[in-house]
């Protein structure tokens, strides 16, 4: 499976926000965490900094080009590139340390049937030059019966969602094709001109074969970028802390604090972020309930860099955080959305994030939500001690 998502309530959706959705939001800063008032220091001299490109000599407007996909769109959308550090937290990011190509474009929104607020349509390409046992794992679950034209090594191109009743559907194709593992997804998408799901897969047929030719047409890959790594190294997340110490800093009566896994333990999530050393840390009240995570990319501060001047730029602020240089530590956290604070640690990139505060109902646990956010920065301070060399 591509995208790993946390552990739900049920199929309640006033429920479902107590996991922590992995698309990273863009808050603005919320009380109690304030930006530092230190005084300004002079503007610092930028200084390069190197960090992983993409293996294959491929850009996104090379394997996809923005016309090509807008027209496969019916009606047309105007389609917008998307940084993809604004949208990856840390243990997403492996896939960029490993020299994947990630390409992001947002189509706007198009409004599903029963749903209170319109679904954002994207659509995603990424490709991996490594991994080709662990793609071949990854088709072998999931085509059963179904035969691709690539072969074996591949899922699909698939699409369903003709003829339902949101009007929306979506498309996939990933596996081991051209010497890389490519990931390429659509979801959101409107299907009222397409007569029949095959139509549909047909259209995004005619993309994927020019994906394939792309990558194929790339030639070999270059060497894979080695980080520096940091002193301690964060190698698992019983690093971070215990789910007691935590607990206790949260208010919510932490039971454990680790990662969660809801499939099988195959798929280029689980790859790169064994490959890369990343991690995500739950914390569960519950067996199978959590609110918040700690995601860490070792050796990712070129992603913090990259990335920090965004975050600013969407309302973020430098705060003062023990463990962390001045400047090193970016808070976004406003009411109704995720509160995030991006940490840089030595070489590492750490984000400790909680989502926003469900709406009561009989089916949420009564817990202090609010209390547990307002302690994102003592959390993060607890953490960094807990890896301080």
């Amino acid at each position: 499976m591509r995208r790993r998502t946390g552990p739900a309530l049920g199929s309640i959706a006033a429920v479902a926000l107590l996991s922590l959705a992995a698309c990273a939001a863009r808050p603005a800063a919320e009380a109690p965490p304030v930006a530092s008032s230190a005084p300004a220091s002079p503007t610092p001299t930028e200084v390069a900094f190197e960090g992983p490109e993409p293996r294959l000599d491929l850009t996104c407007d090379e394997v996809l080009p923005i016309d090509e996909l807008e027209s496969f769109l019916s009606p047309p959308e105007q389609l917008s590139p998307v940084p993809v550090l604004s949208t990856f937290p840390p243990d997403h990011a492996a896939s960029l340390q490993l020299g994947a190509l990630e390409c992001v474009w947002d189509g706007g929104l198009v409004q599903g049937f029963g749903q209170p607020e319109p679904e954002r349509m994207s659509v995603v390409l990424s490709v991996l030059p490594e991994g080709g046992a662990a793609a071949l794992e990854e088709a072998a679950l999931s085509n059963g019966p179904l035969a691709s034209p690539y072969g074996s090594s591949v899922h699909g191109p698939r699409c369903g969602g003709v003829g339902g009743y949101s009007g929306l559907g979506w498309c996939q194709l990933f596996g081991w094709v051209a010497g890389a593992w490519i990931d390429f997804r659509g979801t959101g998408i409107d299907v009222s001109s397409f007569a029949t799901q095959d139509d549909m897969t047909e259209a995004f047929a005619v993309l994927a074969d020019a994906v394939v030719v792309a990558v194929d047409a790339a030639g070999d890959p270059t060497a894979r970028w080695v980080p520096t790594a940091s002193t301690p190294q964060i190698e698992s997340c019983d690093d971070l802390g215990t789910a007691e110490e935590l607990g206790e800093v949260t208010g919510l009566g932490v039971v454990a604090f680790g990662p969660y896994w809801d499939g099988p333990r195959i798929g280029r999530y689980l790859y790169e972020t064994e490959a890369a050393g990343a991690l995500n840390c739950q914390l569960f009240f519950d067996s199978d309930l959590s609110f918040g995570e700690v995601s860490v990319l070792p050796g990712g501060e070129w992603a913090f860099l990259d990335a920090r001047d965004d975050w600013l730029a969407d309302g973020g602020s430098e705060i003062a955080v023990a463990g962390v240089e001045p400047g090193d530590a970016i808070l976004r956290c406003n009411d109704g959305e995720e509160c995030i604070l991006d940490l840089h640690r030595q070489h590492d990139w750490i984000r400790v994030a909680f989502p926003p505060v469900p709406s009561p109902s009989p089916y949420t646990p009564e817990l202090d939500y609010t209390g547990a956010r307002a302690s994102v920065v003592p959390l993060a301070e607890a953490i960094l001690a807990n890896v301080a060399d």
